[in-house]
């Protein structure tokens, strides 16, 4: 399975809101850090992560504008619009920087700012302290050998 079609179908399982379909592509020992938040570790940690999150929200569709790949890596430009549990829409650009081992992932950092969506309330524990400002900081990590190359989705 190539980055591309890896990312669609990684991408349905989220917008399904499905915690743990979602968390079948996710390794044992995986490490999911959400922005500025503290990382969360294990398959079951990430899932009920994840489903803390799909609770506050009514949706999430994931667009992605531009994949990255390279060796084990994926970098994923995505557009997500979400829908609020009051039925408001909120468009909020965002970078995940994937490590892949086999078909799943090992490793997931999201980077933007996820507060907005929750207008000043209770944030999901996931993602609570995001924060644009690391974008930096996981484009290094996610791609630490060299630029990465670029390709969009077709």
């Amino acid at each position: 399975m190539n980055a591309l079609e890896w990312s669609q179908e990684t991408y349905a399982r989220l917008d399904s809101l499905d915690a743990a379909a979602f968390a079948e592509r996710l390794t044992d020992d995986v490490r999911v850090r959400f922005g500025n938040a503290p990382p969360v570790h294990g398959k079951h940690a990430a899932r009920d992560g994840f489903a803390e999150l799909f609770g506050a929200i009514g949706s999430v569709t994931h667009r992605p504008t531009r994949v990255w790949s390279e060796e084990e890596f994926i970098g994923v430009l995505v557009n997500a619009q979400f829908t609020r549990a009051d039925g408001t829409a909120m468009n909020l650009p965002m970078f995940h920087a994937w490590r892949l081992r086999g078909d799943e992932a090992s490793s997931l950092q999201i980077v933007g700012d996820i507060a907005p969506l929750f207008d000043g309330g209770a944030v999901p524990s996931l993602c609570a302290g995001t924060s644009i400002d690391v974008v930096h900081e996981a484009g290094l990590e996610s791609f630490p050998a060299s630029d990465p190359p670029s390709w969009t989705p077709g």
